[in-house]
Parts: structure tokens; C-alpha cells; sequence
């Protein structure tokens, strides 16, 4: 079983990095490359992170002068090993299912990348599906992939949401192999908008074969003091 990397920018996060690194150790899914990437925390972020490291040698520590969530996530990409990378926000949480079944279906459909769906979690009482896809969904060729972009940026006026597929890359798994060969990096999210999409435009015209699974692994906390908040 290949090895996946998951990158984790970490900003100010002491009060939920715990939840966030404990849902990546305790996944069913062992062979995990985690990088945390402290971006010039001003808390105890980056001695938690150093602490972490410690107890499980799957994690790698990088100290960093603060420069946004984008750069942070490429200093992990120029560290990163494995065949596939994907993305974790340090204020989120994911299934303890979610790697292990991203890869068995990439590596069964021969896909480059494969997407879960993701909730948001206000409170334990309030928890809000995005609903995406209803079963497995598979995007094969330039054609089918390009309409599968299209849809992520802007579907159809008549179709019911302004968003058809959302364009979080948390919540995939992505063939570092792609990335690597067309040195894929994301911007600074203080130049663009939404660094999220500008890699996706760039990822996807790249790749052949992607998957999509309906399952809601990906928690998405609604913090008003996260990174997309602020």
C-alpha cells in the first residue's frame, strides 16, 4: 500500500490542532506521511506540533515565518514523499475511514484523484452536509474531466446551488506525481481569493481520471476565528 502525505498548515491553532492531528493518527489508513507546517505561530501551536512529532514518527515538523495559508501548504509540498498528497486544515477533522477509502478507490479505478464529500460542524447539534454526489462518480478523459472543472466553478444557472462540486482541495487525495512534474504550487491567498480553485484550474487540466465518493468524511469547522474566517 503506497504511502499518502497529508499537509497541514497551522496557524494559531492550539485550541483545535488536537482534534485535528488525532483524527489523521487514528485513521484506519497506517502509512501516512502528516506534515505540519507551523507558519510563524504566535501561540503554543508549534510546540504542540514538535510534541506530536515526538510520540508518532509518521510526523514531520516545519517552523516557518508566517506567510499565509497557501505558502505554508507548499513548503509541506516540497517535503511531502508518497504517491499521493492531500490536505487537512488545522481547525478541521476527518473520518477515521476517509484515507484508506479515498486510496483503495484510486488505486482500484486507477484514478489520479478522488474526492469525499464534507460536512459543516457548527456544534455536535449541528452538523450540515453539503450534498455532492449521491454514489460513486467517475470523470474519465479530457472531456468528462474538463465538464467536472467547469461544474466547480460554475454550474448551470438552473442547477440548484451556485456551486455544483465544492472546490475545497481538503478533501481529496491528489497523484503528487502530477503536482511534482508541472511544479503545481499554490499562491498566496492575500493575492487570490481563493487559492483552493487557482490549483484546482491548474490540477485538473492535468489530470485523466477522477473519482468522487459520497461519503461525508471531511469535517469543516465553521470557526469565526479559522484562516477562511479571518
Amino acid at each position: 500500500m503506497e504511502k499518502v502525505a497529508i499537509i497541514v498548515p497551522v496557524y494559531n491553532a492550539e485550541k483545535f490542532l488536537k482534534y485535528s492531528v488525532e483524527s489523521m493518527i487514528n485513521q484506519t489508513y497506517s502509512n501516512l506521511e502528516i506534515v505540519l507546517v507551523n507558519d510563524g505561530s504566535t501561540d503554543k501551536s508549534g510546540l504542540l506540533c514538535d510534541e506530536y512529532a515526538q510520540k508518532d514518527a509518521r510526523i514531520k515538523v516545519i517552523h516557518k515565518k508566517n506567510e499565509g495559508l497557501g505558502f505554508a501548504r507548499n513548503a509541506g509540498l516540497n517535503l511531502a514523499s508518497g504517491k499521493f498528497v492531500s490536505f487537512l486544515d488545522s481547525d478541521d477533522w476527518v473520518a477515521p475511514a476517509m484515507y484508506e477509502a479515498l486510496y483503495r478507490v484510486a488505486e482500484k479505478m486507477k484514478c489520479d484523484t478522488v474526492y469525499c464529500s464534507l460536512q459543516y460542524y457548527y456544534s455536535k447539534d449541528k452538523i450540515i452536509p453539503f450534498e455532492e454526489v449521491g454514489q460513486e462518480v467517475f470523470f474519465r478523459g479530457r472531456k468528462s474531466v474538463d465538464s467536472f472543472l467547469l461544474d466547480m466553478l460554475a454550474p448551470l444557472p438552473s442547477y440548484r446551488s451556485d456551486v455544483k462540486y465544492m472546490v475545497s482541495v481538503c478533501k481529496a487525495i491528489y497523484l503528487r506525481k502530477i503536482i511534482e512534474d508541472n511544479q503545481l504550487r499554490f499562491v498566496s491567498e492575500k493575492v487570490v481569493a481563493s487559492e483552493d480553485m487557482f490549483f484546482h484550474v491548474r490540477y485538473l487540466k492535468l489530470a485523466e481520471n477522477v473519482g468522487f465518493i459520497p461519503e461525508y468524511f471531511y469535517n469543516y469547522f465553521q470557526n469565526e476565528c479559522s484562516i477562511t474566517h479571518t
